[in-house]
């Protein structure tokens, strides 16, 4: 008996097309992410309250979260104003990395007390500030204005824990949503 060489039945051939069509296509639709047939598909969220860093760590256990929601402070701009108290010698100063923002107070590691004043001084304005719990996480947020290269402000606060984290900065688009750019961070206690 001979063998044909050379020539396929014309059904296997379509099945054969529609089956590598398929294929492609399904390929294509995998890689694009529009289905998920080789890898679980991703879990969606509703997006949440923006967070902009996440709460300092210690090896301290921590005490039992607040039973209410966190309240959130405010802060006074005082326009550049001169408050007494303010260290002199630059080496209690945090400057950030670029030299663009500093914070004269409060002190790292010092006490910071709701009702205390954040003074600094920057070559832009304005400033923001994220005071940040080690239990709650933030606690208070807000913009500062930049009077002749000086910022001030009066922050009012409820701390859960003993201590946290200030950061100051600017935005790459001035707004307290923005991009941080020249941040300080300074830890604090409460």
């Amino acid at each position: 008996m001979k063998k044909k060489t050379g020539t396929l039945k014309p059904k296997l051939l379509v099945a054969s097309g529609v089956i590598v069509a398929a294929v492609l296509v399904l390929g294509v639709l995998e890689i694009t992410g529009t289905i998920h047939l080789l890898h679980s598909s991703p879990v969606v969220r509703a997006p949440g309250k923006p967070s902009y860093h996440s709460p300092v760590t210690t090896d301290k256990p921590k005490s039992p979260e607040p039973s209410s929601i966190v309240q959130q402070g405010t802060g006074t701009d005082l326009h550049g104003a001169s408050v007494n108290n303010v260290p002199t010698d630059p080496s209690e100063w945090s400057t950030s990395s670029n030299g663009l923002v500093t914070v004269k107070l409060p002190s790292a590691n010092g006490t910071f007390h709701s009702g205390d004043t954040i003074v600094g001084s920057a070559s832009a304005g304005p400033v923001f500030y994220t005071l940040i719990d080690n239990q709650a996480g933030m606690i208070s947020q807000g913009s500062i204005s930049v009077v002749n290269s000086n910022f001030t402000a009066t922050v009012q606060f409820t701390p859960y824990a003993s201590g946290g984290q200030l950061d100051v900065y600017n935005t790459a688009n001035n707004q307290l949503n923005g991009r941080q750019i020249n941040e300080v961070v300074i830890p604090v206690k409460f």
